[in-house]
């Protein structure tokens, strides 16, 4: 038999009839001691769908943890096998019905037709970008270039695996910044450095179990 739920109207928390008394969340805490893990890719349509809503999230409850944005790597390279078999994804032509549907449902902006005109080949070269604006500058700037690639690919139809458009997104990214050197960006993305950060990105993808994106692992001490 189902019980009921009884909800606290002032923290959200639901807990089922007759259980002990509602958990008391500190919603002003400034020490936070939960990490919350953002597990993404530059090329995750679901992802960028759901950008309205983890950055609602910061803005309101920030300060309740420590967020960290991680590179899953969707896609390496298409070949014989599939990529996103949960989502019917073998080849870039697949993608273009699906990417629509997923901005359909989300109300966010996505042609799609890139992937028929100059598909993506890679997420990797964004997400080493985003590691190494990550080491050289800091987290809030990569996310900062995230987003940019998200509007470039899913907005503009423009192919994120082209060194032409990658390039031209940091300049955008750093037009008003001239202490960053952007060819130190992109010496140490192409680099076995630069690849090695984004393989620490996928180790701990692993080691929290995710299969999927977007994913939101929240961890405490």
């Amino acid at each position: 038999m189902k019980k009921n739920m009884v909800c606290d109207i002032y923290s959200g928390v639901c807990k089922p009839s007759g259980e002990k008394e509602i958990e008391d969340i500190n919603l002003n805490n400034q020490s936070p001691n939960l990490t919350l893990y953002y597990v993404t890719d530059p090329m995750c349509s679901h992802c960028w769908a759901f950008e309205p809503i983890s950055n609602k999230l910061l803005v309101q409850y920030g300060h309740l943890f420590n967020f960290q944005m991680i590179m899953g790597g969707l896609l390496e390279a298409w070949g014989d096998g599939p990529i996103d078999p949960a989502n019917g994804i073998y080849k870039p032509a697949d993608v273009t019905p699906h990417w629509p549907e997923v901005g359909q449902y989300s109300r966010m902006p996505i042609d799609g037709t890139i992937m028929e005109i100059d598909p993506v080949q890679s997420s990797y070269p964004a997400s080493r970008l985003y590691k190494a604006i990550q080491q050289l500058d800091s987290p809030a700037t990569a996310i900062e270039f995230i987003r940019l690639v998200r509007e470039a690919v899913f907005v503009f139809n423009q192919n994120i695996s082209d060194d032409k458009i990658l390039k031209s997104i940091v300049q955008t990214l750093y037009k008003n910044n001239k202490s960053i050197n952007i060819e130190t960006i992109f010496d140490l993305a192409n680099s076995t450095q630069g690849q090695q950060l984004l393989s620490n990105d996928f180790n701990l993808v692993r080691e929290l179990g995710v299969r999927g994106f977007p994913t939101v692992v929240i961890v405490n001490n």
